[in-house]
């Protein structure tokens, strides 16, 4: 089973992508991903994010165990560095940043490092014609 938990709260996806085992990661993936729609030699593709992505889902039984990780959170966390051009992976964090982490990095460090060198620059500008 896909969901089974080792010892250490490792799913066999999220343990795969934390040894960095690429293509035992894309084999396990394979064997989730569900054909949405064929057109001739086209096809849609589908990959349930249940392991893969940070978000918590309702009803899922991994979603509610503490100690469980998503593959993400397991990259991350463990510096997998085999992951980092892996396309799914690769899309999944640039849509992140493109949609919530962009904006949280704008509004937590760069404008209070032009509000902290606007309010020293107006200190040092008052002290030195005083």
């Amino acid at each position: 089973s896909m969901s089974i938990l080792n010892d250490e709260s490792y799913t066999p996806l999220t343990l795969a992508a934390r040894l960095g085992y690429l293509e035992e990661l894309e084999v396990l993936l394979s064997h989730s991903r569900v054909i949405a729609w064929t057109f001739g030699d086209v096809q849609m593709v589908r990959t349930p994010l249940e392991q893969v992505d940070t978000f918590r889902m309702r009803g899922s039984h991994l979603h509610k165990r503490p100690n469980w990780r998503s593959v993400i959170e397991v990259v991350v966390a463990h510096e997998v560095e085999a992951m980092c051009d892996h396309p799914l992976f690769d899309t999944l964090i640039k849509d992140k940043w493109t949609k919530f982490a962009r904006r949280k990095h704008l509004v937590k460090s760069i404008i209070p490092f032009f509000f902290g060198v606007l309010t020293t620059s107006l200190y040092l500008y008052a002290q030195c014609y005083h």
